[in-house]
């Protein structure tokens, strides 16, 4: 589960997170590691705010619309969906070699204190799943009378 925290793009963010990844054949992009210790891929995320929401974009070329699903529960919202190979039958291809990864992935972060998730819209658009989160309302502070008894 990632935290809404900064981070630098394009590098790994701790010099030896980045040489741990490359010993291990791990690709890191923006100081996240794509593939988790199965094998299977996570797709890139964005994570910015516009004004009065918290906005996500996720990089899932090649997934069809329905086979993506997003959740929240107790303050964290979960976009998880699979890619499917492009071959037809992946067991028998004489594949020389593949760059592309595909499979079931799951990306979860924690929501800030001041998100709405009851008004959480998503769309979908060439390859880009947008999740926006509105911030909730802000309480106004107010006077409160006292009655006699």
């Amino acid at each position: 589960m990632n935290n809404l925290t900064k981070r630098t793009t394009g590098r790994a963010v701790d010099p030896f997170e980045g040489l741990v990844a490359n010993f291990f054949g791990r690709h890191i992009v923006a100081g996240a590691d794509l593939r988790d210790h199965a094998g299977t891929w996570m797709p890139t995320a964005a994570v910015v705010v516009d004004g009065d929401s918290y906005v996500f974009h996720f990089d899932v070329p090649g997934v069809a619309r329905e086979d993506l699903d997003i959740s929240v529960e107790d303050g964290t919202i979960t976009v998880s969906g699979e890619r499917k190979s492009r071959l037809a039958d992946d067991d028998k291809a004489n594949v020389y070699r593949r760059e592309s990864f595909y499979g079931a992935f799951r990306r979860s972060f924690k929501l800030p204190g001041d998100a709405d998730p009851t008004e959480i819209s998503a769309a979908y658009k060439d390859g880009v799943l947008e999740v926006r989160v509105p911030k909730a309302e802000e309480v106004k502070a107010r006077k409160i009378e006292i009655a006699a008894n």
